[in-house]
């Protein structure tokens, strides 16, 4: 598998926004959870 510098590039912002994306909602999802809780 030969990936160029810009293919590299593209995979990691992709990777990154997709992580962000994960941890917003499960950053929500706790928050809502322990205010719900108390």
């Amino acid at each position: 598998m030969n990936l160029g510098v810009p293919e590299l590039i593209q995979l990691l912002v992709m990777l990154l926004i997709f992580v962000g994306v994960v941890g917003g909602v499960v950053f929500l999802i706790v928050r809502l959870a322990t205010r719900g809780r108390k």
